[in-house]
């Protein structure tokens, strides 16, 4: 069976869109500019889709060494700012309790973005020597994560989409689960039973199951809750105790290329032979 990297997406500000890309740089605590920035509210708390689902509707266009950000429905309207910050107001940040330190360069696009979703916003960011490490329980020592829910990468399956869609009456995109690395040549949930896998520079390790939430019933096209979809669903087949599992996610052993079209060779965990 060949299995095959069918998608790699970056997501450079946490829980806006994604930008599918040809080739990345996988690095261990993820690739490459993927979620360095996140937005904070006025309490100084992360922001994401689940609170605000208009930030679906935010695209980010990496060009050269700046981060633009438009509108998608008024792509006149964006605002540029460098892709790394180098300097700001120092401040701490939490990501579902994990704590981490990150820089508020301040200036336009805090505005901008405050004015774009009706809400007191800040753009912070995680240089690459903030410190944040991945659970115990999962990684080994000193492995650690960007502004990620909690692991540097997520890999689905496209069988296990199909499988999911077979199940629906309306079909969901990939673009609900936000995945890293899409993959192909799988039996539907197969990489739920990979306990690695190599490119042909690369070694992933899987480390669990990614639990879903009410992200997924946000339509990323029009930034907005649409029902209960897929969520509702996936509980009735994919529930694990008080958890709703799709896709896996992943650790990295050391930096490399990895690129769309690459076959990748899955080591089966001992339970799952």
């Amino acid at each position: 069976m060949a299995y095959t990297i069918e998608q790699i997406n970056i997501y450079p500000v946490k829980s806006l869109a994604g930008i599918a890309v040809q080739e990345a740089e996988a690095l261990p605590k993820g690739f490459a500019h993927d979620r360095r920035w996140m937005l904070i509210d006025g309490e100084g708390a992360m922001m994401t889709q689940r609170q605000y689902p208009a930030m679906a509707l935010i695209q980010p266009v990496i060009e050269g060494d700046a981060l633009r950000l438009l509108d998608r429905n008024h792509p006149a309207n964006s605002i540029s700012f460098p892709l790394q910050a180098k300097e700001g107001e120092p401040l701490g940040a939490e990501v579902w309790g994990s704590a981490t330190q990150v820089l508020a360069p301040g200036g336009p696009a805090d505005q901008w973005l405050s004015d774009l979703l009706s809400v007191p916003a800040r753009l912070v960011y995680q240089p690459e020597a903030s410190p944040r490490p991945v659970d115990e329980r999962y990684a080994r020592p000193n492995e650690h994560v960007s502004l990620a829910d909690g692991f540097p990468y997520l890999l689905i399956s496209q069988e296990s989409l199909a499988h999911l869609n077979g199940r629906l009456d309306t079909p969901v995109p990939m673009d609900r689960f936000r995945p890293n690395i899409v993959v192909s040549g799988c039996e539907p949930h197969e990489e739920d039973r990979w306990e690695s896998f190599t490119t042909d520079s690369l070694r992933f390790r899987v480390a669990k199951p990614c639990g879903r939430c009410v992200m997924t019933t946000v339509d990323q096209k029009k930034g907005r809750f649409d029902g209960k979809e897929p969520l509702r669903t996936l509980s009735k087949y994919r529930r694990s105790g008080d958890r709703v599992d799709f896709g896996m996610n992943l650790l990295l052993d050391a930096p490399g290329m990895l690129k769309v079209g690459e076959s990748i060779n899955p080591d089966f965990s001992p339970a799952g032979e």
